[in-house]
């Protein structure tokens, strides 16, 4: 089977967490759709940022070196465009995916598969190569951490035709009524009458953001994700609202960080309850 791997978006982390790329990438074309420039600001420690610049073909084609790059698309990464009013949140991640499926179209060969992965995924040890032909079902898209009502972003895996029609054009989502990015991808996808099915396979498969620490193993890159995790969501919690980050996160994971705030947030927001008979 021709399988073509669009590897897409911000370079990050990539030189780590290729090393546990090699079940998706070996053997399979592989094109990567990137920024120039990766800057990943780390809130708990500024220091330990991750500020990239001058990525290019030369340094991408180093980092996949055995593998077989195909070609590659590489743009300066304008925070004052992709930030601006008119550019929502992910605005620019759909334009890499664009530009990722520009470069598997201009080679004119036929794919059976296509997957698109961001470079910072970091897979653990338990994944094998995937039986690729079980992709090969028109109108329907495995993606990794997806549910009944969302599709995730991080890793999704079709036929040509059917990632083609998965994909949101930038000027769809800057339009979107629905603030939710998850939501409004999977009613997307659904609309053009898309099976999203989870990659339940990959649950030992995370994003290696910022490291606090060099990722070495699954465990260190997972330790190393909460924490970027929780940095994330106290952030939230100070600049937007505690509601904000229940909504988006979830009370299971809201309340092992901030047991004593949920309780007060239930407190006030729980109307209370008037003895029987009793009158206003």
């Amino acid at each position: 089977m021709n399988i073509a791997v669009i590897i897409s978006g911000e370079y990050r982390t990539f030189e780590q967490c290729v090393k546990t790329h090699d079940h998706m990438l070996a053997g399979n074309d592989i094109f990567v759709s990137t920024w120039s420039e990766s800057n990943n600001v780390n809130m708990e420690d500024t220091s330990l940022s991750i500020q990239i610049t001058g990525i290019d073909e030369a340094q991408i084609r180093k980092t996949l070196e055995g593998y077989n790059v195909i070609s590659t698309c590489i743009e300066h990464y304008d925070p004052d465009f992709w930030r601006s009013d008119v550019m929502r949140y992910n605005s620019a991640m759909l334009h890499r995916w664009e530009k990722g499926l520009e470069l598997v179209e201009a080679t004119g060969k036929r794919y059976d598969v296509i997957v698109i992965m961001r470079p910072d995924l970091f897979f653990g040890g338990t994944c094998t190569t995937p039986r690729w032909e079980i992709f090969n079902v028109e109108g329907l898209l495995q993606s990794a951490w997806s549910s009944d009502t969302t599709l995730n972003d991080i890793l999704m895996i079709g036929t040509p035709s059917t990632i083609k029609n998965t994909l949101m054009k930038v000027e769809e989502w800057n339009a979107a009524e629905d603030d939710n990015w998850h939501t409004k991808f999977f009613t997307h996808v659904s609309s053009k009458g898309i099976t999203v099915r989870n990659l339940h396979h990959t649950s030992s498969l995370i994003i290696g953001r910022p490291p606090l620490e060099f990722l070495t193993d699954f465990p260190s890159a997972l330790k190393n994700f909460y924490k970027w995790q929780n940095c994330v969501i106290e952030y939230q919690r100070k600049e937007i609202s505690f509601q904000f980050i229940l909504d988006i996160w979830g009370r299971e994971r809201i309340v092992k960080l901030y047991p004593e705030l949920l309780a007060e947030h239930d407190t006030v927001t729980t109307p209370r309850l008037l003895p029987q008979g009793s009158e206003l």
